[in-house]
């Protein structure tokens, strides 16, 4: 199954307080992207839907499909569930078995959507998270939701989002600022502007101990 913006409304946020929100997102959704046909039934060559994870019935982990090729793996969890990064190990699990690259994880309320690039080890990036009962404005929450309507997907319009993002991520930024050419760069301003003609290694050293965060560094 495929999890529409238009589908969005539906009964993995009942019971979340969703109720105002979830009714202006259907409405609005709806008019953006077309309702999806259910999930076909589980077999050996279709994992389909899998309901109750093993270890404590954590959630249900469905395949989405367009046509006869699987493009996401999503994991439904309980809406007293706080998404966590256990969670995405889990989803993660079946992608990497699967060869699928994108995984989806909600708890009705929270929507978070996340990309892998194959390799060793494999590189795992949220591309697009929306909270339903979030701040941001309702036509930011449909828009946001369209990337995972079926339309989209066809359109690959999910991988746009996620090639934008990657290419300005904390880490990308990170490895320009550390590049060559603009270490060079900031070593001549650092010149002109102080008279201090600086090693290139202590700038790189400066940058990452006093400069750029840790996460963007690891």
């Amino acid at each position: 199954m495929l999890i529409g913006a238009g589908g969005v409304g539906g009964h993995a946020a009942a019971g979340c307080g969703a109720g105002h929100v979830r009714a202006h997102i259907t409405r609005h959704a709806r008019a953006r992207a077309a309702v999806h046909p259910p999930p076909a039934p589980a077999t050996a060559q279709n994992p389909g839907q899998q309901i109750g994870a093993p270890g404590g019935g954590l959630g249900a982990e469905v395949t989405g499909r367009i046509t006869q090729q699987d493009v996401a793996f999503i994991e439904v969890k309980r809406c007293s569930q706080k998404l966590n990064m256990r969670h995405l190990r889990q989803v993660q699990m079946y992608a990497v078995n699967e060869g699928v690259e994108w995984m989806i994880l909600t708890n009705g309320q929270v929507w978070q959507v996340y990309h892998m690039t194959g390799g060793l080890p494999v590189v795992i990036d949220l591309a697009l998270e929306v909270d339903l009962l979030g701040e941001a404005g309702l036509a930011a929450k449909t828009d946001a939701l369209f990337y995972l309507s079926k339309d989209a997907f066809k359109r690959r319009l999910i991988d746009d989002l996620w090639k934008a993002r990657a290419a300005t991520s904390a880490k990308s930024l990170a490895q320009v600022v550390l590049s060559d050419l603009v270490i060079d760069a900031i070593r001549k301003e650092v010149r002109r502007q102080t008279n201090h003609n600086a090693e290139p290694k202590d700038l790189v050293r400066i940058l990452r101990a006093e400069v750029l965060r840790s996460e963007a560094l690891s």
